[in-house]
């Protein structure tokens, strides 16, 4: 009654989404937090965000296509574990199908290891949505591991619906065996937040990310899977899809199976309160449903969150007070969000998947005490709270979902976008590029606490990425010390929607900041974690890996221009996925004779004569070195297969060393590092297509030259 044998149309009409909006708002009668963005199912931060700008378009994004059918329709096949351990896997293939001629239906499911396994089952299916369910065995099974922990292998299976005159329809699966669960056990301190892969607790490591571009057309498949790709070569193996933003592609989910990065899925909500009508949580419940089948077969899918900071808002940010509600006006609101987040989205998860659902992150305000010892928590006690970058150390929880600090973009990213202006951050185009209310003084006024003061904008912006490397690194260092009590840390946030002064660490262009190399180091496998109180020195290892390592390190204490003025061999022993004190030492005799804003330690632990972690001491704070200016020897050498290296050699210790080509880092395996004085350091230097490496246009910073 619809199609037509020729010449049909189909036709969506798109009303502007804010006019929409506000007509649904004002229907609600009261103010709802988030006003009127809530009422549209689009991504929230085309509304804009403290990091992004406000474009709130509209359109069809995605691919679009007709289903059509005769006698049955295939809709789905998921795939579970019955049961999973080094010498078999028992599978199960539940297939849907909407039949519309009852009959003899054929489920026939091949594929696995070498593509040899047959499964199928006939079964005689009455019209309506019915199932198709068969089961099998696989020997021998390699297990699916995130990244650093061991191999993703994944298993091809095909499946086939037929029926009983021959008509057949197939689908694809690629799949990964693993076991994966959060234990949330009561515990002398409150309850954990732990991942559990293939009964092994791990570590999580890794960020938060949104989408690659605020416009979701611009952003194809290759945008997200560079994200993933950036998570795997970091270290990571985690990242969370943050709920202001959109439902990645299943690109993404492919190449966090591929790689081993694990996704912490959260449903499309943040920082607000939802619509109190029946039919927005129907058209929510269809939207949960959609998303769950379509992803539930990913190995790498970890979790399901319901919102982001939306709890907290509640409870936390003094909504009730800000647009005066009655007792009764917040009785309708909290029940209408207890019935999405307690209530349908579980449902949704428990219906359609085996996945953890979590209800809201965090799961209390990092003001609260209950946020370090039960779920997960955001802390934003550095930035937001102005606290110290210290108090990261004794604010850890049980797993930080959320935590970061503002960096400016490198010089060749701010030209990109400012032109030849002169740059001012209080007006112009750098004020435009940063979407946070105090997003530079809070910088300046951290900057200051540890910095000297950077003497032009180019210096400013190298600074700032130090600063926010600093912050990371020191948050890090804190929650990979207080394991197994903390078992998570997602930094805020490891890219950008647009050019913007932002928490990234890698900023729209692709360029990585001096965090991103930080970070990088910071999610070793095999961690020093050494600490001065005083003039006394503690060095403890964190392992993640699955094995007990005996190591070597090195201790080597010098002056700024060289001189060794104390060092120190001892043995590691590093339990397995522990944190191991591997040593202890009151360093006052042989500080005692030196000038301790011109010394610094080095340490460096060895596996079979190989770094596997190196660590820099000092004993005062960046803006109390007597840095000197470097002489600099720098070389361009060639390397083997036609790669080219850059060879530098410093007379004095340099820190924060960028190495540029007009302003662009672009260029380099690695940057924003440290040069020790008289000592070759060779970086390898990157190829890219179209574009050749003029070595006259090199450019050398450090910390001193910001001063």
């Amino acid at each position: 009654s619809v199609l037509r044998e020729k010449k049909n149309e189909l036709l969506i009409r798109f009303k502007p989404a804010i006019l929409v909006a506000r007509q649904q708002a004002e229907k609600t009668g009261i103010v709802i937090p988030g006003e009127d963005r809530i009422y549209a199912r689009k991504a929230a931060y085309h509304f804009g965000w403290d990091w992004g700008a406000r474009f709130i378009g509209c359109g069809v994004y995605g691919p679009v296509h007709l289903d059509a059918w005769d006698d049955f329709q295939y809709e789905a096949t998921r795939f579970t574990i019955e049961r999973l351990d080094s010498a078999v896997a028992v599978v199960n293939f539940t297939t849907e199908v909407q039949v519309a001629v009852p009959g003899r239906y054929h489920l026939r499911v091949t594929g696995g290891k070498g593509s040899e396994s047959v499964y199928e089952v006939w079964s005689d299916l009455n019209a309506g949505k019915q199932q198709l369910s068969v089961s099998g065995r696989m020997e021998q099974p390699r297990l699916w591991w995130p990244n650093r922990s061991g191999g993703h292998p994944l298993y091809p299976f095909r499946i086939t619906v037929s029926d009983s005159r021959g008509d057949a329809v197939e689908d694809s699966l690629l799949v990964g065996l693993r076991s994966i669960r959060l234990l949330q056990d009561v515990d002398s301190v409150g309850s954990a937040f732990t991942v559990v892969v293939n009964d092994r607790p791990l570590f999580m490591k890794g960020a938060n990310i949104i989408p690659p571009d605020h416009f979701s057309t611009i952003s194809d498949d290759s945008s997200w899977v560079a994200l993933v790709r950036l998570a795997n070569e970091t270290g990571m193996n985690m990242l969370r899809v943050w709920g202001g933003g959109i439902y990645p592609p299943n690109a993404f989910y492919n190449a966090c199976d591929s790689l081993g990065i694990l996704v912490w899925q959260d449903f499309m909500f943040a920082c607000s309160m939802v619509p109190l009508d029946d039919e927005f949580r129907k058209n929510v419940e269809q939207e949960a449903i959609g998303q769950v089948r379509r992803l539930r077969n990913h190995p790498s899918l970890a979790l399901w969150c319901g919102n982001n900071e939306s709890d907290e808002g509640w409870n936390n940010w003094g909504w009730q007070r800000q647009y005066g509600y009655t007792p009764e006006d917040s009785m309708r609101v909290k029940a209408a969000y207890d019935c999405l987040f307690h209530d349908v989205l579980p449902g949704v998860v428990k219906s359609n998947d085996d996945r953890p659902y979590h209800p809201s992150s965090p799961a209390t305000g990092w003001g609260r005490s209950a946020a370090y010892r039960v779920g997960d928590v955001h802390y934003w006690g550095v930035w937001w709270g102005h606290a110290p970058f210290a108090t990261y150390e004794d604010h850890y929880g049980r797993f930080v979902s959320e935590y970061g600090f503002q960096g400016l973009p490198c010089m060749a990213t701010i030209r990109e976008f400012a032109g030849s202006e002169v740059l001012d951050a209080s007006k112009g185009a750098l004020a435009a590029h940063q979407k946070h209310p105090t997003g530079y003084q809070t910088i300046t006024e951290y900057m200051k606490a540890r910095y000297r003061d950077p003497k032009d904008i180019q210096s400013y912006a190298h600074v700032s990425q130090l600063l926010q490397a600093d912050a990371l690194v020191t948050a890090i260092d804190a929650h990979r010390g207080a394991m197994p009590l903390c078992m998570g840390s997602l930094y805020w946030q490891l890219n950008d929607t647009w050019p913007v002064v932002s928490w990234s660490t890698v900023d729209h262009t692709g360029r990585k900041k001096a965090a991103h190399w930080a970070v990088t180091e910071a999610f070793s496998t095999v961690r020093l974690l050494p600490r001065v109180d005083g003039q006394r020195l503690e060095v403890r290892v964190v392992n993640d890996s699955a094995t007990d390592l005996l190591l070597r390190m090195e201790l080597t204490l010098i002056d700024f221009h060289g001189n060794i003025r104390w060092s120190e061999v001892a043995a590691a022993d590093a339990k397995s996925s522990a944190v191991s004190r591997v040593y202890s030492s009151n360093l006052a005799p042989v500080l005692r004779f030196m000038d301790t804003c011109d010394a610094m330690l080095r340490i460096r632990l060895v596996s079979h004569d190989e770094v596997i972690s190196q660590r820099d001491v000092f004993f005062t704070s960046p803006r109390n070195l007597k840095l000197y200016r470097p002489a600099m020897s720098i070389k361009v050498i060639p390397g083997p297969v036609g790669a080219q290296y850059i060879e530098l050699r410093s007379s004095v210790l340099a820190l924060g060393v960028e190495l540029s080509v007009d302003g662009d880092p672009f260029w380099f395996e690695e940057n924003y590092f440290t040069l020790l004085p008289k000592e070759n350091y060779r970086i390898r230097i990157v190829e890219r297509p179209g574009k050749t490496f003029d070595s006259t246009r090199l450019r050398f910073r450090s910390l001193v030259d910001t001063y």
